[in-house]
């Protein structure tokens, strides 16, 4: 009876065989490492766009500077021509330093993002590299048979059930049927039996 068993177990295996290479075509390791590259391009963008808001920042803030300046040297030009000059000018330069500060304040904060968005780099660099090294140990691991044998029945629609660590039934999901259909399983019968039971099962 044991010796019956283990053939029909060598026959079930040998009818699915042939259903392994679809399964392992349909696997795709490398979707998140794509994912994940398409989002470093983005933050690099950012970082571009925000390098050269930083610089045109610097150079309207050079630019009042040089305003200032200018006022400055109006300023004590006015003073000994008018004291009502002396006022319209000390408010021009309170209104410009006021703007030099926002500026400068502006930059500060810009300086301190691009910081955070080096830093947010630098960790996602690190997390592709490991990634990529973990696909590439993964890669040079042979296919474990009993997940490739879990994930092609589960492609079939097959859900198994064990007790005691053998195969007592089945349950088969029909998507043309929009039903599940439970098949006990019994070494009374061939495993080309149950093969056939089950592809029909399967394509009904």
């Amino acid at each position: 009876m044991l010796a019956e068993s283990v053939e029909m177990d060598h026959d079930t295996e040998s009818a699915f065989e042939s259903i392994v290479p679809h399964l392992l075509e349909q696997l795709d390791v490398l979707e998140d490492a794509a994912s994940l590259s398409s989002y470093l391009t983005t933050l690099n963008t950012l970082t571009h766009e925000r390098d050269a808001a930083k610089q045109d920042a610097m150079d309207t803030l050079k630019r009042l500077s040089l305003s200032l300046e200018k006022a400055k040297r109006e300023t004590e030009a006015a003073q000994a021509a008018h004291a009502a000059h002396k006022h319209a000018n000390h408010v021009e330069l309170a209104s410009i330093e006021d703007a030099k500060f926002r500026i400068a304040k502006q930059i500060q904060a810009e300086e301190k993002s691009i910081s955070t968005l080096e830093s947010r780099r630098a960790t996602l660099l690190s997390e592709l590299e490991a990634l990529k090294a973990e696909e590439e140990l993964e890669a040079s691991r042979p296919p474990d048979e009993s997940v490739l044998k879990l994930n092609m029945y589960k492609s079939l629609g097959i859900d198994l059930v064990y007790e005691n660590d053998t195969i007592v039934r089945c349950h088969v999901r029909s998507v043309k049927k929009n039903d599940i259909m439970p098949l006990d399983l019994s070494v009374h019968y061939s495993r080309y039996f149950y093969a056939n039971i089950l592809w029909e099962m399967c394509s009904s």
